[in-house]
């Protein structure tokens, strides 16, 4: 026991760690020869991909600020184009498809930048949120799109707790899961917000269940719809890891539930 002690430390140093807060793990002394040398490539290991980590979110971060200005260009440009009257049925159809794929890139580019100021903690201020509220005002912005599929909505409170953290954050979170319920939904179909206690969940109706194995990753497909950016559940998931929030997703009686378990606010993340 005494002579594996210093593997044990290691191993219980590399189960803490944590490759988003990028700080290099610091292993024991050890005066065992292959205990030394396993620390010593694994700490190199870890700086290194630290060090990758780090240039591929700036690499991002600069690339996604480089896109937004010809992006918009482009926009504005593809709508002047549209509001052409000598166009042809065919020209329409086409500058149509470059504007649909043009707005998925941009989604796209924006949500990049935003995982990104969420991955580099630019989102510091926090405050008191109340998650009814965000969650009414979401709904209410989002109603056109909702009535034009055709979507009945329910909203309940029970007990609601306020929530300590950054306002913006929430706001995007319950945002993105609201487009979530949205777009992964039947037309006609139902969707259900709740809040109670300390706890939030958004249900609608679905034919069958999301890919779990890859529900929260950046650009997976969890299903065969090809609106979104492939980003919304993955910015979610980083919000959570920030804030410490349990999030859970489960398919019950055709209808996909999100669940999202704020917890004790008090203490908020370094």
């Amino acid at each position: 026991q005494k002579s594996w002690l210093p593997f044990r430390n290691t191993l219980t140093r590399l189960k803490t760690f944590e490759l988003h807060a990028q700080t290099p793990i610091v292993f024991e002394a050890t005066d065992i020869e292959e205990f030394h040398e396993l620390n010593l490539e694994l700490s190199r290991l870890i700086e290194r991909n630290i060090l990758a980590f780090s240039q591929q979110k700036t690499f991002i971060e600069n690339a996604s600020h480089e896109l937004q200005t010809p992006l918009a260009v482009l926009k504005s440009k593809v709508d002047t184009l549209l509001q052409h009257e000598n166009l042809t049925s065919s020209q329409s159809e086409a500058i149509n498809s470059i504007h649909f794929q043009l707005a998925k890139v941009t989604r796209v580019n924006r949500n990049l930048l935003l995982l990104a100021k969420i991955e580099n903690k630019q989102f510091t201020e926090s405050e008191s949120a109340d998650v009814a509220e965000i969650m009414r005002q979401s709904l209410e912005t989002l109603s056109g799109f909702i009535e034009s599929k055709g979507m009945d909505v329910a909203f309940e409170i029970s007990d609601p707790q306020p929530v300590i953290c950054n306002k913006t954050m929430l706001e995007i979170l319950v945002n993105n899961l609201i487009m979530n319920a949205i777009v992964h939904n039947t037309e006609p179909g139902k969707i259900f917000v709740r809040q109670e206690n300390r706890t939030f969940s958004i249900s609608n109706s679905g034919p069958v269940p999301l890919l779990q194995e890859s529900l929260f990753q950046r650009f997976a497909i969890t299903s065969g719809k090809g609106t979104s950016s492939g980003l919304g559940l993955a910015i979610v998931k980083e919000i959570c890891e920030r804030y410490g929030w349990k999030i859970s997703y489960s398919f019950q009686n055709n209808m996909h539930c999100f669940q999202v378990q704020f917890g004790d606010s008090k203490s908020l993340p370094n």
